[in-house]
């Protein structure tokens, strides 16, 4: 790749100044009313990550999130500037990174606005920080320098017809090493929407593999398109507002159908009763269906008409390992019963995502399979989810980085079992 085509796309990229926030504060309660914060952790034999419960205003949620996280944002933030703003990449994120973080901003809703200020003043650090590690794959594929080709999700109808969701999500490579060691489980209880639970990253108020209390899930892939639009909304907060305002897939499909995302992706979806992958670009998508057999997907677009936008580097490719994974996903589909059934349960969907096998065509050379991008569950896989809707249920695994996950490390979590719901309008 030459130089050239990155100083022409930040050149044409928008910018903006940083935003002038109004200055917000925990709201006011009722005597015997609390907004505070809980905080636990969900073990195996191998990991372990801390779960807050968090309750409240927007920004009172940002807050307790960003004073609980202090720790691990601050070194989450410092740790990448010392390995990656070095050089090129110190002209970047330092100077060009942030005017192009605000300019997305302005696309926010202001109840998310809210929350990411509250994780800076919480974190004690500078909005554009928390606002790259929420638009961190946004501003590298609207600059067609992405790169995350790892992700791999499934659906399937399980027992009665219940579809259940797998997800790995993967970043390969130094950023999948560093990050993966700030993780966390965030369950959000707003004073107005639903609650939500997501498997995340220290400091991000978006989803990308999340559930809220109706059991609707859903789990992201990023696929580089040259169709984007840099007013378009960051696509994990996309999905927050999907998980926020929508209870079955039907309606977070309605809601994105009117929402202009920032860049491409895939998406899949589950409810109790239905499933659906969605592809997408900023300008059209496709919609699939959950019917009689498994569903899956991983990084590239399906659709050829949305993969003729493909981009990895300014040339027009879909990813070998993306390829790869998808061909596993189907052998293992093409191994269940149609329809599922008693024989397809959640220990199915952990087998499908903890495969290790590489499909023949993918390029391996003397490589180890387990280290490349064309494993399902590979040395870049930061935490797999298996999500059972109709039980409200998300079974979490985290990935190490140094040793492949196993069925074993899977442990069930309840992310709503101990919280107490009103109406939400």
């Amino acid at each position: 790749m030459g130089l050239w085509p990155v100083i022409r796309n930040v050149l044409r990229s928008p910018s903006a100044r940083a935003p002038q926030l109004p200055s917000l504060s925990p709201s006011a309660r009722p005597s015997g009313a609390s907004a505070s914060p809980r905080v636990d952790t969900l073990t195996s034999d191998r990991w372990e990550l801390p779960v807050l419960y968090l309750q409240g205003s927007d920004y009172e949620i940002g807050l307790q999130h960003g004073r609980i996280l202090k720790a691990d944002i601050q070194a989450l933030t410092q740790n990448f500037f010392d390995a990656f703003a070095q050089g090129a990449g110190r002209l970047f994120y330092n100077y060009i990174a942030p005017s192009r973080l605000y300019h997305l901003f302005k696309a926010v809703p202001e109840r998310y606005q809210a929350e990411l200020k509250g994780i800076a003043d919480g974190a004690e650090l500078p909005l554009s920080s928390v606002l790259l590690i929420n638009f961190f794959d946004d501003i590298l594929n609207l600059l067609e320098l992405g790169w995350a080709y790892s992700c791999s999700t499934v659906v399937a109808k399980g027992t009665g017809d219940r579809p259940l969701m797998g997800r790995n999500l993967d970043y390969n490579g130094d950023v999948g090493n560093l990050v993966r060691h700030y993780q966390a489980i965030v369950v959000r209880q707003p004073d107005d929407a639903p609650a939500t639970a997501s498997v995340t990253v220290a400091g991000q108020a978006g989803i990308l593999s999340g559930m809220n209390q109706y059991g609707l899930s859903l789990g992201s892939m990023t696929s580089q398109s040259t169709e984007q639009d840099w007013n378009g909304l960051g696509c994990s907060i996309l999905y927050r507002l999907m998980l926020d305002r929508s209870s079955t897939v039907a309606e977070a499909i309605a809601l994105f159908q009117v929402s202009t995302p920032a860049q491409g992706n895939n998406l899949m979806l589950a409810d109790a009763n239905a499933g659906a992958r969605l592809e997408f670009t900023s300008a059209r998508h496709r919609i699939t269906h959950l019917d009689r057999q498994p569903i899956g997907i991983s990084n590239h677009f399906l659709d050829p008409d949305l993969a003729a936008t493909h981009s990895d580097l300014y040339h027009r490719v879909t990813a070998p390992g993306s390829v790869s994974r998808y061909s596993r996903l189907c052998s293992w589909s093409a191994a269940q019963p149609s329809g599922g059934g008693a024989a397809l349960d959640v220990a199915s969907i952990t087998e499908a995502m903890t495969d290790r096998q590489i499909d023949p065509e993918f390029p391996l050379g003397d490589r180890e399979a387990w280290r490349t991008s064309g494993v399902v569950n590979s040395q870049g896989t930061l935490h797999s989810v298996v999500f059972d809707p109709q039980d409200h249920s998300m079974h979490v695994a985290v990935g190490l980085g140094e040793v492949a996950i196993e069925r074993s490390d899977f442990v069930a979590f309840q992310p709503f079992e101990s919280l107490s719901f009103q109406a939400v309008a």
